[in-house]
């Protein structure tokens, strides 16, 4: 019996010796930063596991924790940067391709006034459960100054902030990061940041942000800052697009792909030198509850220019009956080489302001108004769609289009005085005989309303003997 008493014991011990014996939490107290692989950095002095809780929380300005190769492990882990004073807090940065971070729940934030920071510096990666940025009215940052991977909740979680506090996503990386994750919350989206960087917003994807900037400003690189919207759901108050003061050879792209983006305003901000706005598919809308307007507030040589492609569906969606704004200084373009196409859906509003657009597609009115102020179309034909309305306020509002009103209850309201030339007009498939009308006299003559609430004075021709413009 004692034997066995004896053997108990000895296998109770060596069960002891087994388990972690740091498991539990663990804080990371150098002062001045350092490697997370050096135990005595770790109090206790151990490297933290799977089974840790980690907390990273320095009050000394700029001090960094690196991962430099290696798997980093925590059960959860805090980056917070503390102390009495605003200073730039802890960044937590990934060195080399080889190095990773695999957590549970991740919180970056700290004091109030605050910055805290995660960067990488290579290409290494991030998995997360999930990932909140601020707490409070702290401030946290993720910087990419190279294509790292940051993966939160397999690819489904959500990267999430309080309302108070101030964060970023900047990209400096002239390769796009990978973000994986289906929610992403954050206060400024930054692409580029006085150098060139690029970004990517995929499908399945929908950002939240309080302002996009993307700029490639006041440096000497001959880098673009590039953001393409792949697909997904860009939703922000403002969209800059911020081209360089300083270099010829600076440019800030945008790529609408896919998806939408979502604003209250789309600028292009500083003269610059170069500005380009691709879109090749995809919706533009209001931000919910807002009206949208889109403009340059550079110098008058320095549009906004949106270059629609040949391909895809260009589409401006008005939601809530709001109001969609192209002022005098928002272009539409085709690219080079292709007829762009633009499409107009929601049931509020898109008004054209500018008399420059030059994009040569079909113009397609399938819901809502289309409201041609001072503005004009491209060179394209019409289709305005049952219940749809294209009110023209000027009138050189149409560059010789041919136009169809498809539906019994399609209209179009000649709202401007003088003359108009067109080259063709059908109503619900039927030809317009060519001549020159006004308002009540289309309709009496082809029996509808489709003109019916023209408050102007002016005339339509139709068909006339056209000269090139």
């Amino acid at each position: 019996m004692k034997q066995l008493i004896r053997i108990s014991t000895a296998l109770l011990g060596m069960a002891a010796i087994s388990l972690p014996a740091h498991a539990g939490s663990v804080t990371f107290t150098s002062s001045s930063g350092g490697d997370w692989m050096a135990a005595e950095n770790w109090t206790p002095a151990t490297i933290p596991t799977e089974a840790d809780d980690a907390t990273i929380s320095l009050g000394v300005e700029f001090a960094a924790v690196t991962i430099r190769a290696g798997g980093a492990l925590a059960k959860n882990l805090t980056l917070a940067a503390s102390g009495s004073d605003p200073i730039n807090g802890v960044a937590l940065i990934f060195i080399s391709n080889a190095a990773s971070l695999t957590t549970g729940a991740f919180s970056i934030g700290g004091s109030s006034g605050q910055t805290s920071t995660l960067q990488f510096n290579g290409a290494g990666t991030l998995i997360a459960d999930s990932l909140d940025l601020g707490a409070g009215e702290s401030r946290a940052n993720i910087i990419f100054g190279a294509p790292g991977t940051l993966t939160i909740g397999n690819g489904t979680g959500s990267i999430t902030k309080s309302d108070i506090a101030n964060s970023e996503i900047l990209s400096r990386s002239p390769v796009a990061p990978t973000i994986q994750a289906a929610t992403i919350k954050v206060t400024t989206l930054g692409v580029g940041d006085n150098k060139g960087g690029e970004f990517n917003i995929d499908s399945g994807q929908t950002y939240h942000t309080t302002s996009v900037n993307v700029s490639n400003s006041e440096g000497n690189d001959d880098e673009n800052a590039t953001l393409s919207i792949n697909g997904g759901q860009l939703n922000t108050t403002y969209f800059n697009i911020l081209a360089g003061t300083m270099n010829n050879e600076m440019n800030a792209v945008v790529n609408l792909n896919g998806g939408t983006l979502s604003s209250s305003l789309i600028q292009r901000v500083w003269k610059g030198a170069s500005q380009t706005f691709n879109w090749n598919d995809g919706t533009i809308s209001n931000e919910a509850g807002k009206d949208l307007k889109l403009k340059s507030t550079a110098d008058e040589s320095c549009n906004l220019v949106l270059s629609l492609s040949g391909e895809g569906t260009h589409t401006f969606n008005t939601e809530n009956d709001a109001t969609i704004t192209l002022e005098s200084t928002a272009i539409l373009a085709d690219q080079p080489g292709q007829h762009g196409t633009l499409m107009i859906r929601g049931g509020g509003i898109v008004e054209i302001q500018s008399t420059g657009n030059t994009y040569s597609g079909k113009t397609t009115l399938a819901e809502g108004t289309l409201f041609l102020s001072d503005g004009s179309l491209g060179t394209g034909d019409v289709d305005v769609a049952d219940q749809a309305v294209l009110a023209l306020g000027n009138n050189s509002a149409l560059k010789g289009n041919g136009v169809t009103l498809s539906g019994s209850a399609s209209r179009m309201d000649l709202n401007y005085g003088g003359n108009l030339e067109i080259k063709s007009l059908a109503l619900k498939g039927g030809p317009v005989a060519p001549g020159t009308y006004t308002a009540s006299q289309l309709d009496a003559k082809y029996g509808g309303n489709w003109f019916a609430k023209s408050t102007g004075t002016g005339t339509l021709t139709v068909n006339p003997v056209f000269k090139t413009r």
